[in-house]
């Protein structure tokens, strides 16, 4: 039996992550940045505003933990990259869920919103963020 994971999730894994690639579903561009480590900081302090109204729903996929299902569908209260202790922290309603050691992000975006981040840890986990 495969790993069952969303289409969104299945671009972001298949490699559309390379930095500047677009494509287009039906009449939508859709667009995937890896981000370079220096823009992570930036990058998450803003991501609360520009995903705004949308639900976040948490997956984490690996070849020790399988397919879960972290978080199914809450509104994303907060983001931060800690520099210094290099890890990220997403808050969510009543829990805050830690990112250890990312060693790449990815994001995609559909017509300049982001609808997936991919974050790819240490230990070669994706945890894959889709916006909806």
């Amino acid at each position: 039996m495969g790993i069952d994971i969303s289409r969104t999730a299945e671009a972001l894994l298949s490699g559309a992550g390379s930095c500047g690639e677009q494509g287009t579903i039906g009449d939508r561009k859709m667009g995937s940045k890896v981000l370079a480590k220096a823009e992570w900081a930036a990058y998450f302090s803003h991501l609360h505003e520009a995903v705004q109204g949308k639900e976040i729903k948490i997956e984490i996929v690996g070849a020790t933990v399988g397919d879960q299902i972290l978080v199914k569908s809450t509104p994303l209260l907060g983001a931060t990259y800690e520099v210094k202790q290099d890890m990220l922290e997403l808050l969510v309603e009543g829990m805050t869920h830690v990112i250890e050691r990312p060693r790449k992000i990815t994001v995609q975006d559909e017509e300049g919103e982001v609808v997936a981040i991919e974050v790819i840890d240490l230990a070669d986990r994706h945890q894959i963020l889709t916006f909806a």
